[in-house]
């Protein structure tokens, strides 16, 4: 016999009722493409781009006997890094942005079918409530 008391109890040994195990759910979930989010946020290709000029810039300042000219090279790698570093950071940025809105929609899109799955199963919860009544 289905019993209310069944139906909803969360103490310990009786397993919890299926709204609150699908919100744990829904949490979980949530939370997971959170991290994901931030975690593709890192803006590798700009390090590689930076590291492939500070490596050119090596070789060409190993063949060079003034410091003066070994200085302005460097120099010219930091001016080059900096607009490498900005020409791949800025549409990573636009791209970093834009995963953000299809990530928010999608949440939003999935909170609200978890409810809608929800307010049915409890519909059918209290309607098996009645039936044992």
């Amino acid at each position: 016999m289905v019993t209310k008391q069944h139906l909803t109890s969360t103490r310990y040994g009786d397993p919890p009722a299926l709204h609150v195990h699908a919100m744990n759910d829904l949490r979980f979930i949530r939370e997971t493409m959170e991290r994901a989010a931030s975690f593709t946020a890192v803006p590798g290709w700009g390090m590689v781009g930076m590291g492939s000029t500070a490596l050119l810039t090596a070789l060409l300042a190993s063949t060079r006997s003034d410091p003066r000219e070994w200085l302005i090279l460097w120099i010219g790698e930091a001016l080059v890094a900096t607009a490498v570093g900005l020409l791949v950071a800025l549409p990573a940025v636009a791209a970093y942005n834009a995963f953000q809105r299809v990530i928010r929609a999608r949440l939003g899109r999935a909170d609200a079918l978890g409810r809608e799955v929800l307010a049915y199963y409890k519909g059918r919860e209290e309607e098996a409530l009645e039936a044992a009544e």
